[in-house]
């Protein structure tokens, strides 16, 4: 059985699970998979940090916070990221990543 990521209240913010879909044609939101994950595409490669760094801006810009807010916690390189935002609550990715 899948474990589920739910949004959750981190110290100083929130944490929640990102599958990246990389080199794809455009960069957003796709949705959220069965384990809660959100999934967003990427147009630039997992291969040397630069979908890290595109995904870092998207959701800098997305959630209207400095890109040093956003922390890579468990993925560098990876599709499966652990994202912490520092300064946000769960309630403010739902409406800005989710709505």
């Amino acid at each position: 059985m899948p474990r589920e990521f739910n949004i959750t209240d981190a110290k100083r913010g929130a944490a929640f699970a990102v599958m990246v879909i990389d080199a794809a044609d455009e960069v957003g939101v796709i949705g959220v998979l069965e384990d809660r994950s959100i999934k967003i595409s990427l147009t630039e490669p997992l291969d040397g940090g630069h979908a890290d760094a595109q995904l870092i801006q998207f959701l800098a810009d997305a959630l209207a916070v400095h890109p040093a807010q956003i922390t890579i916690v468990v993925g560098q390189n990876q599709p499966k990221k652990i994202i912490s935002v520092d300064g946000i609550s769960p309630s403010w990715i739902d409406e800005r990543l989710l709505a």
